[in-house]
């Protein structure tokens, strides 16, 4: 009788034990001539972490989902994208990434905008028959990296939520091609600290699916190496920034990647944009970040009455607020507005803080927010 030979599976992409970061992540783009704002690598994307982005990759590779835990501003969501860089380079087409934002307090939302990220067309309905429809679509021969980004804050969902999340997230991971029986899904969240043991509260069996990655702030050392490598496409020869420059920035930041990079930029706006630079020393450092520039009223009366309500309110705070103080104190005087301490922490983050509005101070896993010199000076003279 003639020997049966059993088909071969697929093996999907192929595994390379250990890439080389630096033929993947970008070069510096360095040059002698005038400051190139426009220059600036994404913020974090130079970070040394390179054991902690190749044990992401290995994760990947191995098909092992991955918790990044820290604290906010260490630089999470850009130490995964770190590793998204050299394994689309590395694989190309053979591996599909899809980012999700934070899904609120409904869990079955991360299903639709996993698939949305992938290209993938389902028809709504129920989380797990949602899934059920990706595992018929999506492609058998492609790995599937789902990134959560700030979507995991298990406190802020309910318990029957929690539970929901949990398994959603364990039914992903599980998704299989049904003619071959390969994996197709692979996920990696990034949370606060302490994320995965919550995790593990709600589902002991999807905690052990998980590695956990715990990203500090930089040290001394690596914030020196961090300001250098940072500025360096900006045209700021490293040689210009002395070590007491970078350890006056580690302290005013105490490290924190996402602070770091604030403080850069106002360093940036007080160099001659023109002609030589100078040499940045501390002093230089505490001029620049001593200095509040205020253009007056005009300035402020271009703020939308959404912002100028939220640094009036906060003015009631002498010793600043979290986001989840200040958004109670607003809805309960401005109802109408309705806002949430999501999104509160978005117009803090990306408008008033990058404008010199507001200051920040981490606390915990999150920040304490304070008006400004600038504002202060601004409301006074409105």
């Amino acid at each position: 009788m003639a020997k049966r030979h059993k088909k071969a599976k697929s093996r999907g992409p192929r595994r390379q034990t250990t890439l080389d970061l630096k033929t993947y992540l970008p070069t510096s783009r360095f040059k002698t001539g005038d400051l190139n704002v426009d220059g600036l690598p994404s913020p974090g994307l130079f970070v040394s972490r390179v054991k902690e982005v190749q044990r992401l990759i290995k994760n990947i590779q191995d098909w092992r989902g991955t918790v990044i835990e820290g604290g906010a501003g260490v630089g999470k969501t850009s130490y995964y994208m770190m590793a998204e860089e050299v394994l689309r380079q590395a694989f190309g087409d053979e591996m599909s990434f899809s980012s999700v934002g934070t899904f609120g307090a409904n869990p079955s939302e991360l299903v639709r905008l996993a698939a949305d990220g992938w290209g993938v067309q389902i028809n709504h309905g129920k989380p797990l028959e949602m899934i059920r429809g990706l595992e018929q679509k999506l492609d058998g021969k492609k790995k599937y990296v789902l990134f959560v980004d700030e979507g995991m804050d298990f406190d802020s969902l309910s318990k029957p939520a929690r539970t929901q999340a949990a398994i959603i997230l364990r039914t992903l991971i599980n998704c299989r091609n049904k003619k071959t029986g390969r994996k197709l899904c692979v996920v990696v969240l990034a949370g606060l600290l302490g994320t995965l043991e919550k995790i593990g509260d709600t589902s002991p069996t999807l905690k052990r699916r998980f590695d956990c990655v715990k990203l500090a702030p930089l040290d001394a050392k690596e914030t020196e190496a961090y300001v250098k490598t940072y500025l360096e496409p900006a045209g700021v020869d490293p040689r210009l920034i002395s070590s007491k420059a970078a350890q006056e920035i580690h302290t005013q930041t105490n490290g924190i990647p996402g602070d770091i990079n604030l403080k850069l930029l106002k360093i940036l706006e007080h160099l001659p944009q023109k002609g030589p630079l100078p040499m940045v020393d501390d002093v230089f450092v505490k001029l620049a970040l001593g200095i509040e520039t205020v253009t007056g009223d005009p300035e402020y009366d271009s703020l939308s009455d959404h912002q100028k309500k939220i640094l009036k309110k906060l003015a009631e705070f002498p010793d600043g607020a979290l986001p989840s103080e200040l958004a109670e104190a607003l809805n309960k005087e401005h109802p109408e507005m309705k806002i949430t301490r999501t999104s509160l922490s978005t117009t803090l983050k990306t408008r008033l803080l990058s404008g010199g509005w507001v200051d920040r101070k981490a606390e915990g896993d999150t920040y304490r927010y304070s008006l400004s010199s600038k504002a202060k000076s601004a409301m006074a003279n409105a």
